[in-house]
């Protein structure tokens, strides 16, 4: 997966599930380390490897490391009661065939890249109407003298409204709208 930080769309998981069942989803440790792992991992792996991944980020052993009485617990615990969970909202599938686990196409939907939550860079609008605010009050002075600078100075005040409504606007949703979790503190 690429270095760039994502994070788990909480109301996109919502769309299908109550708001308390999804953070109750996601209370559990092992759950999100699972889906943690899944997605460092390409978004599928072995059950074998997921189980010592988890172990591994439980106990903060190298997954070589860790011990068959552990390893035979996590393996237990996770194919009862955490991966039915994550499997019946639709967030994990267990081909069991070929004994893997992977992400969903619901769960792959809910990590976005920090990109699409990043919210406009108003000081890149503010610099342009700055700048062209100086350049056509320039030229209006040079060609009208001080009636033009007049009727340019009420343009760029009502330009200017315009821009301070819509970064206000802009900032309330990015506020109001979105429950994110970043992918790298799930564990």
């Amino acid at each position: 997966m690429p270095d760039t930080p994502h994070y788990l769309d909480v109301d996109a998981l919502c769309a299908e599930n109550d708001r308390d069942e999804v953070f109750t989803l996601l209370s559990n440790y092992r759950r999100r380390s699972v889906l943690y792992a899944l997605y460092r991992n390409g978004g599928e792996l072995a059950f074998p490897v997921l189980v010592d991944k988890v172990a591994s980020y439980e106990t903060g052993t190298p997954p070589d490391d860790i011990d068959d009485d552990l390893s035979q617990s996590m393996y237990i615990s996770l194919y009862q009661t955490h991966l039915p969970k994550l499997t019946s909202f639709g967030l994990v599938e267990y081909d069991t065939d070929e004994r893997t686990i992977s992400l969903t196409p619901h769960a792959d939907h809910a990590i976005v890249p920090s990109e699409e939550l990043a919210p406009p860079q108003w000081n890149r609008y503010y610099a342009v109407f700055s700048f062209g605010g100086l350049l056509v009050g320039g030229v209006a002075w040079l060609l009208n003298g001080a009636a033009g600078l007049g009727m340019v100075s009420l343009f760029a005040l009502t330009g200017l409204g315009g821009v301070v409504v819509a970064h206000t606007r802009s900032m309330r949703r990015c506020d109001d709208e979105g429950s994110y979790l970043s992918v790298d503190d799930l564990v």
